[in-house]
């Protein structure tokens, strides 16, 4: 599987839908702290 952003690609290996879910999550968690960070400037 690989997630697809705008700045980067991250391939994963096969996995869990769990661990897929997970992976999936932490990115979102990861773009909504940049856009938060962001607009705190």
């Amino acid at each position: 599987m690989t997630i697809v952003g705008a700045d980067r690609e991250e391939t994963l290996p096969v996995q869990s839908k769990t661990r897929v879910a997970e992976a999936i999550l932490d990115r979102i968690e990861q773009l909504l702290e940049s856009r938060a960070a962001a607009t705190a400037r």
